[in-house]
């Protein structure tokens, strides 16, 4: 297994995090930690002028204002996706919840550093005309990896599948691929 090589640090915040990711579980208490805490802080920022009450009250029962206020403590960390999904409607935002790898995360980590916890709702990024130029924020590589690739169709297989079932042929579509090839049938 590769090992960071952690000789050259230049003990900077990130270098220190960088080696201390050569622990399991360090790297999963740090991503932990900022989901817990990013969630927490992002609702009471993007709640802003409105009470716990109020977003309760969206929510379906104004009752909910001490789950609320749990849901903007850090420390609770407990979240239903359900929930997350309610909130993110309520704030009227994308909710984006995925599996990343490791180097992606600390690219995020250190690039959302200076980014604004509150979120803007659609109708903000509208007026500030958020969609009226092609996003080009993500890395080539990204793009590459989540854009739907048509392999090519295995003739071999074909042929078996139409001489055990010769009145059902694969659809072209079937050999879509939405992971960039690497899970591939």
């Amino acid at each position: 297994m590769p090992v960071l090589d952690i000789t050259t640090s230049s003990n900077t915040p990130f270098d220190v995090v960088v080696e201390n990711f050569q622990d399991p579980n360090y790297r999963h208490s740090l991503v932990e930690s900022y989901i817990r805490e990013g969630i927490a802080f992002q609702l009471k920022a993007m709640r802003a002028a409105l009470t716990q009450g109020d977003v309760a009250e969206k929510l379906g029962n104004a009752k909910l204002q001490p789950i609320v206020s749990r849901y903007e403590n850090p420390d609770y960390g407990r979240y239903s996706l359900a929930t997350l999904l309610k909130l993110a409607r309520i704030f009227d935002v994308a909710l984006v919840v995925r599996f990343e790898p490791f180097s992606k995360f600390m690219r995020w980590h250190r690039e959302s550093a200076t980014e604004s916890l509150a979120v803007p709702s659609f109708d903000m990024e509208l007026q500030r005309g958020a969609f009226t130029t092609p996003v080009v924020n993500t890395t080539t590589q990204d793009q590459n990896f989540y854009r739907p690739q048509v392999l090519p169709t295995p003739t071999p297989k074909t042929d078996e599948v139409k001489a055990f079932m010769p009145d059902i042929a694969p659809a072209p579509h079937s050999q879509m691929n939405f992971l960039g090839g690497q899970y591939a049938n």
